[in-house]
């Protein structure tokens, strides 16, 4: 009862003003990361765009110094090839004519057998120079305990001695490249041949007979190469034939221009081509970081 006498005795134009009385409304500051963080993506983009396009550059002036001279060369002691590739896919197609055959030839780049190079090599004898001194250390050799101090100056000279040998050497390995080979003749099928080059030398490893058929005759040679022969009896492994059937059949290689020149030809094309691949690569991510 006294408190509500109290509240009525309050005039009402007080509780009109205090209902009424406006707060002031501070503007909310939003915090702009978005903006910063594309501004600092675009930083890194150029960054990433210039070395990228300067690497490309590089690798430009390089590849000008012997660009298709493997290729001019071949073809001029190898009449009757013809060679096309299409930059972006790694995929290299030879073919030629022989009598009432057409032969056709195709590797790729990309699976090309990348041996260890100099460096890799390098860092695999110093792993095992590591082993060799954990057990010298940890007692399990006879031979003198080496300290940390010795042994890192040990690596760092043996490290230098092996780079200034295998810069005076030229290191020159050809990489060895899976090879498909196609001898069509009309009305009997093809030979599909798996081989890889190693040492300027066409390792055979199956020889597959393709029977004639309806599906062939609209398939493309290249098409049949890209195949799997699924179905298809492979044959035994190539080395474990007769000697004298795989000497024959090298000579029979031989004869439709399959021979050493190209088993030679082979690898070389592959570092020229897989360094245009690779210039027209950086090209490629230059273009889209920009």
């Amino acid at each position: 009862m006294l408190t509500r006498t109290v509240y009525r005795a309050i005039p009402r134009g007080t509780t009109r003003f205090a209902c009424r009385t406006p707060f002031r409304r501070f503007p909310t500051q939003r915090v702009q990361a978005f903006s910063l963080s594309h501004s600092r993506f675009d930083s890194a983009s150029q960054q990433l765009a210039a070395k990228l396009s300067q690497e490309a550059q590089l690798e430009s002036n390089e590849m000008s110094k012997t660009n298709n001279l493997d290729v001019k060369s071949f073809l001029e002691k190898n009449p009757g090839w013809k060679i096309s590739d299409t930059t972006g896919t790694g995929e290299v197609i030879m073919e030629r004519k022989y009598e009432d055959e057409d032969i056709t030839v195709m590797f790729n780049v990309s699976e090309a057998d990348n041996s260890l190079g100099p460096d890799e090599e390098m860092e695999d004898e110093m792993s095992d120079d590591e082993l060799d001194s954990d057990e010298i250390n940890s007692g399990t050799s006879d031979k003198f305990k080496v300290v940390p101090e010795d042994r890192m100056d040990q690596r760092y000279e043996e490290s230098d001695s092996k780079a200034e040998t295998l810069e005076e050497e030229d290191w020159d390995v050809p990489i060895p490249a899976e090879v498909r080979v196609l001898i069509r003749k009309r009305n009997k099928g093809a030979l599909k041949l798996y081989m890889d080059t190693t040492d300027s030398f066409f390792h055979i490893n199956h020889v597959v007979h393709l029977p004639d058929s309806k599906e062939m005759h609209s398939t493309s040679a290249v098409e049949l190469l890209r195949k799997d022969t699924d179905g298809v009896y492979t044959g035994p492994l190539f080395p474990h034939l007769d000697e004298e059937v795989q000497s024959l059949f090298h000579k029979y290689l031989e004869a439709r221009g399959i021979n050493t020149n190209l088993s030679m030809f082979i690898p070389d094309h592959v570092i020229e081509h897989e360094q245009k691949e690779y210039v027209d690569w950086l090209k490629r991510l230059q273009s889209f970081v920009e």
